[in-house]
Parts: C-alpha cells; sequence; structure tokens
C-alpha cells in the first residue's frame, strides 16, 4: 500500500517510522496476561475494558463486505461508517495498550490484575525435594532413603548383602585390559643441532578409550601410547621422541557416534546411556562428560548445520511449524523449517513473529504452514494446511451435529477438495494437471460470499475461509507444492521424542547444541542415510552430496 499511495518522500519517510516503531500487542499479551475472555481478539479484550464500537456489526471479517458494497454501490455513508469503524479499532488498540502499560506499572487496580508469581500452590507435595519443617524431620527423612537402608541398616544384618557390596567394590577397582600399546621408537639425534649426544628425560602414557564395530557387534578397544621424552646434551632442547597425531580426547570417535546416536535418534536420557556404557564397556561416563562429547560433536558438524540451513533457504518449498518445550522451567518454543530433504530446527524465548520472519526475510518461495498469524507477515506465497482445516471443521460439525448451516459448508468444502485429491493421487503435485480445479474453487468462494448465516459458528467458519481465501489453494498454481503441513509435523514429532526425555532440566545452550544434532540427523533421515554410520564416517564436506547411503 506505501508503494501504491504514497509519493511524496517525507510521507514514506514518516510510514517507515511508524512500521519500526510498532509494536506487537498480541505477541505481548500471549502466554503474559490473561484476560477473562474467551480469546485474545481486540473486540474481546476491548469490551471487557470497557471499549464500545459505534458500528454494532463490528467484525474484522465483515469490514472487506462493507468495503465491497461501497465499491459497487458508492454510498457514501458505507464509507463514512468505514472509516469509523477503523478509528474505533484504533482506540480499542490504544485501550488496550494503556491497560498493559498500567498492568506492568502497577497502576492497576481498577482492573483487579494479579502477578501470578504471588499466588501459592494448592496442591500436596508427593515426590521431589522434602520440605522439612523441622531440623530433625530432614534427619529421619534422610535415614528413610533406600540406599541408605540398604548400604547402612540391612546389610548389617544380611549376609547376602554384605557379600553383595563386597563384589560391587571389587568390580569397580577392576582394571581394563589395554588392547593395542603404541611404542615409541628413539630418536637419533637432537632434532635442533642435529646432535648424538642426547638422553632419556622421562616417560609418560596417555590412554584413549574407544569402541570396535563389526558386523557382530560391538567391543571396547582401549589404546595405549608411551611417549619418550629426550634432551639434548649440547644445546639442551627438550623433544619428544615420536611426533605422532595423539587424539587430545580421552574418547574415540567411535565412541562418540555411538553416544550420539543414541541421544539423538533413538532419544534415550544420558543418565540412562551413562549406565549402558558402563554396563557395556565398562566406562564410567558421567553425565558431565557426555554433555561435553555432545559440545564436541556440535564443534565437529557445525558446517554440516550451517550448509543445511543455506540449502534450506535457496529451495523452493519450506513447511515451517513450532512447538513448546520447557527450559530450565520457563516455557519457550521450537521453530522446523524443512524443505523436502532439509530440516532444521531453531530454539525461541517466545512464539513471537520475529522469528520465522528474520529466518524468512530473503525467501521468495512457498511457505507452507498451519494457521497461526505469525506466518500473515511474511512476503511469500503461501499455502495454509488443508488437513488443519479439515479437522478443524470436523470438530465443529461434532460440537454442534445440529448446526445445518454449518453441515453444508463442510459438505460442500469436502466436495471440492475430494476431486482434487483424485487428481494428485493420479498425476502427483502437478500444475498442469491441478489448474482445472480452479474454476471449481472461484465457484466455491462465489456461493459462500453471497450467502448470510444465522448461527454464530457458521458466520465464524465463513470469516475463516474469507480471510484466508488466497492461501488455501496456492497449490493448484506451483509444481510438487502440497496440500498439508505433515513434512514439517513429521520433524516435530522427532523433537517431541527428544523433549520427553531431556524434560525441563536442559538449559538454554543445551537445547541448541541438541537442536542442532537433531537437525543433522531428521536431514539424513529425509535423505535415507544412516545416521549412525555419517557420525562414523566423520565426513563433512560434501555433505550436500550424500544420498541414501
Amino acid at each position: 500500500m506505501k508503494e501504491r499511495y504514497i509519493s511524496a518522500p517525507d510521507d514514506v519517510e514518516f510510514v517507515d517510522r511508524l512500521i519500526e516503531t510498532s509494536v506487537n500487542l498480541l505477541g505481548r499479551i500471549y502466554g503474559k496476561f490473561y484476560f477473562p475472555t474467551f480469546s485474545n481478539s481486540l473486540k474481546e479484550i476491548g469490551r471487557y475494558l470497557g471499549f464500545e464500537w459505534t458500528w454494532p456489526r463490528a467484525s474484522g471479517a465483515a469490514a472487506p463486505l462493507l468495503r465491497r458494497c461501497w465499491e459497487l454501490g458508492t454510498d457514501e455513508g458505507l464509507k463514512r461508517e468505514l472509516i469509523a469503524y477503523n478509528m474505533d479499532d484504533c482506540r480499542a488498540a490504544a485501550t488496550v495498550a494503556d491497560a498493559l502499560v498500567r498492568i506492568c506499572g502497577g497502576r492497576a487496580s481498577a482492573l483487579a490484575a494479579v502477578d501470578v508469581s504471588s499466588l501459592e500452590v494448592g496442591f500436596e507435595q508427593t515426590w521431589g525435594k522434602f520440605d522439612s519443617a523441622l531440623p530433625a524431620f530432614a534427619r529421619i527423612n534422610d535415614a528413610a532413603y533406600w540406599d541408605y537402608q540398604r548400604d547402612r541398616i540391612y546389610i548389617r544384618s544380611n549376609p547376602y548383602l554384605r557379600r553383595a557390596t563386597k563384589r560391587k567394590c571389587r568390580d569397580s577397582r577392576r582394571t581394563l585390559r589395554v588392547n593395542t600399546t603404541i611404542v615409541p621408537s628413539r630418536p637419533r639425534k637432537c632434532p635442533t643441532c642435529n646432535s648424538k649426544r642426547i638422553s632419556m628425560n622421562g616417560r609418560h602414557h596417555r590412554f584413549l578409550f574407544d569402541i570396535r564395530f563389526s558386523e557382530g557387534g560391538l567391543r571396547r578397544w582401549i589404546t595405549k601410547y608411551i611417549v619418550d621424552h629426550y634432551k639434548c646434551s649440547c644445546c639442551g632442547v627438550s623433544f619428544a621422541s615420536d611426533v605422532r597425531p595423539v587424539k587430545r580426547h580421552r574418547y574415540g570417535d567411535n565412541l562418540l557416534a555411538y553416544v550420539i546416536y543414541n541421544i539423538i535418534e533413538l532419544s534415550i536420557s544420558q543418565y540412562k546411556l551413562a549406565k549402558i556404557i558402563h554396563k557395556l564397556f565398562g566406562y564410567s561416563l558421567s553425565q558431565s562428560e557426555i554433555s561435553r562429547m555432545v559440545r564436541r560433536a556440535v564443534e565437529t558438524y557445525h558446517d554440516a548445520y550451517r550448509e543445511i540451513n543455506q540449502r534450506i533457504l535457496n529451495s523452493k518449498l519450506i513447511h515451517a511449524d513450532e512447538t513448546h518445550v520447557s527450559v530450565r522451567g520457563q516455557h519457550s518454543y521450537v521453530w522446523v523449517f524443512a524443505s523436502m530433504e532439509e530440516v532444521i530446527y531453531i530454539w525461541s524465548e517466545t512464539r513471537e513473529a520475529h522469528v520465522a520472519t528474520e529466518f524468512l526475510e530473503n525467501f521468495k518461495g512457498v511457505l507452507v504452514t498451519d494457521f497461526y498469524s505469525a506466518y500473515d507477515s511474511l512476503d511469500c506465497p503461501q499455502q495454509k494446511c488443508l488437513v488443519h482445516l479439515m479437522r478443524d471443521l470436523n470438530d465443529d460439525i461434532h460440537r454442534e451435529p445440529f448446526n445445518v448451516e454449518i453441515k453444508e459448508i463442510v459438505h460442500e468444502f469436502g466436495a471440492l477438495l475430494e476431486p482434487m485429491i483424485n487428481t494428485i493421487d493420479l498425476f502427483g503435485l502437478k500444475t498442469h494437471f491441478l489448474r482445472k480445479h480452479k474454476i471449481a474453487v472461484t465457484r466455491f468462494y462465489k456461493t459462500l460470499l453471497l450467502r448470510k448465516y444465522n448461527t454464530e459458528l457458521a458466520q465464524k467458519v465463513q470469516r475463516r475461509f474469507i480471510k484466508n481465501q488466497g492461501k488455501l489453494f496456492t497449490f493448484l498454481d506451483y509444481d510438487n507444492v502440497p496440500w498439508n503441513n505433515n513434512n514439517a509435523e513429521y520433524a516435530i514429532k522427532s523433537f517431541a521424542d527428544l523433549r520427553d526425555v531431556i524434560g525441563g532440566r536442559i538449559t538454554e545452550s543445551g537445547i541448541q547444541y541438541y537442536l542442532i544434532l537433531l537437525s543433522i540427523y531428521q536431514t539424513c533421515a529425509y535423505r535415507e542415510i544412516d545416521f549412525l554410520r555419517f557420525l562414523r564416517s566423520g565426513e563433512i564436506d560434501g555433505y550436500a552430496g550424500k544420498r541414501g547411503r
């Protein structure tokens, strides 16, 4: 609209300043303020705060119809009514903004606002840390733990427990056998002055704990590196016996691949994985050591993650979705952006639209999403998920089974969509074959716009179809654009499995590490690449060329 109607430079600068300083009130309200309304719509919150529209039928969906009637009939009264409605919307938004300022400033006595952090939890604690009212209760509670009673009390009267405890101590002190020892060779001369007058000046060794893969299974493999140190009698320089690459990590690459495979693909918690590795290989890996191995894997494959990011932005199709996650007990979100071959996950503290707009700023392909309004501001063709719409309409029928109007809308929508699905089953997502259904779409909307519904639910569904008129059937105009968002939802399910394991204990850096590795795993899954084999190969360059290996 700025390009169409504004020509003066001062006006352009003024509008740009308005856009830059604008605030998303809905983003400030969502998840932070809970008004006693059924939704966060401007009409409901505004009326709760005491604002009333002069137009009794004030509705965002009815405003375009009012403008259309004015364009067709040139009735100046309709024009004045529309302008007054828009001015009322601005006043209502100002009323909401003023209420938020008063609440944040502690001046919300008239609104009866309550800070939820001041409310007491009204349930009895069954599990978790025991909050002792007396010091004696804390001591008694500690003595009731199972490990304490078994190791300190029952062992005194049970001979089997005494033998088991001794056996456990012997197993914990057991040394692991070394499989290979790398012995250094003796140098003939000093590398600095070439003198042969050198003498040994000490020896040290280090161990590399790893595993070996075979067709029959896994085997523990420990390598001992011995390094001798020498000193030159002529120049006094100290030097090592062999200059060979010794890994600076205590655990080898195969064990690293095995750890990442279990955490990311199999969704095994670090605590359980530490017990598995100790049971199978005898390695005493702590959770902190596993966390360092995760960080080491992220450093290794960060270039692959950036390559996935760039390939998604250069693609012609992106599926987008988001879901919640608890980080240190705080509610946050994970966004997923997926093409047909790549997936990337991004963590954000909020569900505000800036995450999607910043990531997709230069994207010009087709974006497939659900009906979350955060995607509406993006400047690219969009396809809304018709499966989401179909399920919502199906729920509407179950909610009001005797509503004839909603049944009529849903029946016509099903009759419109079913031939399109049949065409896709026969010829695929080719616009050459799908273009013929655009006539039926025009006929469907023409009928929908002319109808006047009496029930509130039918009016709501009508407004929803009108609002998304240009985004429901975009797949008819583009090749290989699906009519649903299943690609992103499948990626969300993989994260949901991981979310169940990490719970709410993970930190911000930890969730970002997990999402980088999960992006690589899910991309491997989309390309039918074995994730464990990819990790074992250690290949990073040329990631874009890998297919089904």
